[in-house]
This record gives C-alpha cells, sequence and structure tokens, in this order.
C-alpha cells in the first residue's frame, strides 16, 4: 500500500508539473501574440550590446601597457555597462517593458502599437542603483555579492561624474564584478561564459584566465576550455588550496585534469 500510495503520489506531482508547464508555455506564447515583433528583438538586442562591453571590460581590466593607464578608469565604466545591460536583458526577456520605469509614460495616444523608435525617444529604463531589485521583483534571482555590486556603483559614479577614485584596485574590483556577478548570472540564463568576450582575438581567452588564476578568482569553464599561452599549474603554485581544488574539480569534470600538472591541451 505504501509502495502503490507513493507511485500515485509522485504521478500527481509529475501531473502538476506538466499542468504547471503547459500554462507557462501557453502564456508565454499569449505574451508574444501579443507583442508587436519589435518588441520581441528588444531583450537580443540589449544583450548584443551587453556582450560588446563585456568584452572591453575584460580586455581593459586584464591588459595594462604604458599610455593605457588610463584603462584602469574605463575598466570600471565598461563593467558597470556590461552589469547593467546584462541585467535588463534578464529582465526584458521576462517581459521587454519591465526595464520601463513608467510604462504609462510610452503611451503617446496616436500609435496603434509600441515601436523601437517610441521607447527610445520616450523609454527612461530603471537605474543601475534599483536593478538589482527590479531582478528580484520580476525573476525572483537575487544578486549575486551585493557587497561589491555596490562598491563597483559607486566607483562608477565618482569616474563619471567626479573624479578617479584614489584608494581602490579598479582592476581587481573590476574583475571581482565580471566574475562574481555577470559570469554567473549569463552561464545560468543564456549559457554565456564571461572568458569568452575580450578584444584579443590572436590568443583566445589565456590572459583572461592566467589573470584570474592569479587572483584566485572563479569563474564558469566551459567544456571546450583550452590554453595554449599559459601554463596553468605555474599560474596556481602559490593558490591557496581551497582555490587549486575548486580548480582541480572543474577540470576533472570537462576531462581536462592535465592541465594542473603542466600538460596543455
Amino acid at each position: 500500500m505504501q509502495r502503490r500510495a507513493s507511485a500515485v503520489e509522485r504521478d500527481r506531482e509529475h501531473a502538476r508539473v506538466m499542468a504547471s508547464r503547459s500554462r507557462n508555455e501557453n502564456s508565454a506564447s499569449l505574451r508574444a501574440k501579443r507583442m508587436n515583433k519589435e518588441l520581441l528583438q528588444v531583450p537580443d538586442r540589449i544583450l548584443n550590446l551587453a556582450m560588446a562591453a563585456l568584452a572591453q571590460a575584460n580586455t581593459h581590466a586584464v591588459f595594462q601597457d604604458p599610455g593605457n593607464e588610463h584603462w584602469l578608469a574605463m575598466s570600471v565604466l565598461n563593467t558597470a555597462h556590461a552589469g547593467e545591460l546584462f541585467l535588463k536583458a534578464i529582465i526584458a526577456n521576462e517581459h521587454p517593458l519591465l526595464i520601463f520605469k513608467d510604462i504609462f509614460s510610452l503611451d503617446d495616444n496616436k500609435a496603434d502599437e509600441l515601436s523601437i523608435q517610441s521607447l527610445l525617444t520616450r523609454g527612461r529604463t530603471h537605474d543601475f542603483e534599483k536593478l538589482p531589485q527590479v531582478l528580484w521583483a520580476t525573476t525572483g534571482i537575487r544578486i549575486p555579492n551585493p557587497n561589491c555590486y555596490e562598491r563597483l556603483r559607486k566607483a562608477r559614479n565618482a569616474i563619471q561624474h567626479f573624479c578617479l577614485p584614489d584608494d581602490d584596485d579598479l582592476r581587481k574590483l573590476s574583475l571581482e564584478y565580471i566574475y562574481t556577478i555577470i559570469d554567473p548570472l549569463i552561464a545560468q540564463r543564456f549559457g554565456l561564459y564571461a572568458i569568452d568576450y575580450h578584444d584579443d582575438h590572436n590568443v583566445g581567452y589565456d590572459y583572461v584566465v592566467a589573470c584570474l588564476l592569479r587572483w584566485e578568482f572563479r569563474f564558469s569553464v566551459p567544456d571546450n576550455f583550452s590554453v595554449t599561452e599559459i601554463d596553468i599549474a605555474e599560474e596556481t603554485v602559490e593558490a591557496t588550496a581551497a582555490y587549486r581544488s575548486w580548480l582541480q574539480d572543474e577540470l576533472r569534470r570537462i576531462g581536462k585534469a592535465a592541465l594542473l600538472d603542466g600538460r596543455r591541451k
């Protein structure tokens, strides 16, 4: 009787899950029918801009050469820009109009339907400061590492409106934001890996990874992970046991454990 009752409960739970999934799919389909094609393009448009901003943010945070000292400030600005756009892309996937402060202002009482041009001329999106709350309210997702989010927000404001902060390690702050906030979110929501986005296309993400290893930042590791310009074993000689353990587990997961032994694949 116990086994039969358990089987019945499983069947009921499966039926509930399928019914809920069907309702969600029907709701998404109905939502798509109600929106014009231009509105449906909004999340992808934002996402494409976000990936471009991330490529610049990674580059400015990782690569430093004489004459490029201004990249310190630009790394913060581009990191904040990338974070803002990725958060808006996630929110817009729920519904494009959720990224706007006041949807009533979008209606000019003349057009039959909203257009991209109307959004550009009349729409005001949520401020960077409020996006974590909007993200939670619309998706149920809490922003990872809110302390870092706030520190980068303040640094961004100082650089954008006043001057370069004196005390902060801006490169490290930018990378912390990218790899503790942006990276886990885009891996979960879009299947994207932050290390893939940079402007040095000759050597792949090798030097991005080297920088992360030296500062012991964890990052999303793609299944096809490969480096040819750096030696992971050398880069992690002074790493803590906890970080090496995490890295070893990730490399084993994708069948690349040999990289920690100094063998490149």
